[in-house]
């Protein structure tokens, strides 16, 4: 039997201890990695699936790369991954491919990810050249090269769910089998669970999949990082129930985001100690402005829809700049917020001012406190002398979120128990 066929890729060398993947660039040039590390950073495990798997590699001139193997579907007309990377040659915070064999792509390797830097730019540029991501994730979004410029800070990768599109092609429909659970839109949620309880019913004009979906996404990653994670690599203990229940089931998913974005759910849940003030203040102005626009951006979809026998991306063009430029205005200011924060801690001076809400918010009555430059770590877990008082403080609030999620967990299993009894 041939070696192929027992699943041997003959792509992949050893000489001596090392480990070569060769590849052909878009030069043309016959090219061989050697892998940094002979194991792959990820790998998917998945039975059913495209058997992703990555490698950090290097080329003869030591630029670090990145290899990524995976499999496609070859029988309902999906784009390949390596044509959308293609298209999206050029386009600024975008991962560019230096080549590409069938089933294999190779992109520079940027590094790993941080949260102060801007991905929703990168998303707007490939917007702008006819391509739709569809797949924000944790996994999908790198930080730059040290010192990176403006605009190559973050990186965004993976196109393998993305879709060209057009000025004049209909919008993609939502899908459940496009992006990642936990990051899902509320609108694609809603969708996949009418879906699951009635397959016919797909009537509603808000079922489509636009750049707007995706920035819900991105506000739902940021979420899970601040308030997932107490540092960099540390997952926050104990783990916020909200976050395994938006990777939870459709139903639970949906339900779990829709008390997170009421009043009383963004009470309860708050960035962590290590990312401070002005995460929570950039969560806070992110909400206001998604909860502001979905609201007008339903609307004009059910308007497009009742007008026109099916909407295109030109029919949204103008509405898909606005967001982004409110949204990245917000991002933006948050940066910027973070770097005078930074600037204000380094300073000589004996004696700092701080008022990171202020930043962000505007308040009628900023409070600004003053602390010795000495004792000042910035976004600190654990903030030094700390009187007792304030220590019980924190104490007594801890437990009463909990209480608060507690009941929100209770009110949410009597919803469901009135759903499943109006059902039978």
């Amino acid at each position: 039997m041939k070696d192929t066929v027992l699943g041997v890729d003959k792509m992949v060398t050893w000489n001596g201890d090392s480990r070569f993947i060769e590849a052909e660039t878009l030069a043309k040039k016959d090219m061989k990695y050697l892998l940094i590390k002979p194991y792959p950073v990820f790998r998917s495990f998945g039975i059913q699936g495209r058997c992703t798997t990555c490698w950090r590699a290097m080329d003869d001139e030591g630029e670090e790369v990145f290899i990524k193997d995976t499999h496609r579907d070859v029988q309902h007309g999906v784009i390949p991954e390596w044509k959308m990377l293609l298209a999206a040659q050029g386009a600024e915070g975008v991962g560019q491919m230096l080549g590409y064999e069938e089933d294999i792509s190779l992109y520079h390797r940027r590094g790993y990810f941080r949260v102060d830097e801007n991905f929703e730019n990168p998303h707007r540029n490939l917007w702008n050249r006819d391509i739709l991501h569809r797949d924000v994730s944790l996994n999908n979004v790198l930080l730059g090269k040290p010192n990176a410029p403006a605009g190559q800070r973050g990186i965004l990768i993976d196109l393998d769910m993305a879709v060209k599109l057009g000025p004049l092609d209909r919008l993609p429909r939502a899908s459940d089998r496009s992006g990642t659970l936990s990051y899902f839109s509320t609108t694609i949620l809603r969708f996949a669970t009418r879906l699951s309880y009635d397959p016919k019913k797909l009537e509603d004009p808000r079922d489509y999949h636009t750049h707007w979906e995706d920035l819900q996404s991105f506000f739902y990653l940021l979420c899970h990082i601040c308030l997932g994670y107490s540092g960099p690599g540390e997952e926050a203990d104990p783990y916020p129930l909200l976050l395994e229940e938006w990777n939870d089931d459709y139903d639970t998913a949906l339900e779990a985001k829709e008390e997170f974005l009421d009043d009383e759910g963004r009470e309860v849940y708050k960035a962590t100690p290590y990312f401070g003030g002005i995460f929570d203040s950039l969560l806070i102005e992110l909400y206001e402005f998604l909860e502001r626009t979905d609201d007008e951006f339903t609307r004009t979809l059910v308007g497009l829809s009742k007008r026109l026998e099916f909407i295109t991306k030109a029919d949204i063009d103008e509405y898909a700049k606005t967001h982004y430029e409110e949204y990245l205005t917000i991002i933006d200011r948050a940066i910027s917020a973070l770097e005078a924060e930074t600037q204000e801690v380094v300073q000589p001076a004996g004696i700092t001012k701080v008022s990171t809400r202020r930043a962000i918010l505007p308040q009628p009555a900023p409070t600004v406190v003053a602390h010795v430059l000495a004792d000042i770590k910035l976004n600190s877990r654990q903030p030094e002398g700390k009187r007792k008082r304030d220590a019980l403080d924190e104490q007594l609030t801890e437990e009463d979120n909990m209480d608060n999620i507690q009941g929100l967990v209770k009110a949410r299993k009597v919803k469901k128990a009135k759903k499943a009894k109006s059902a039978t």
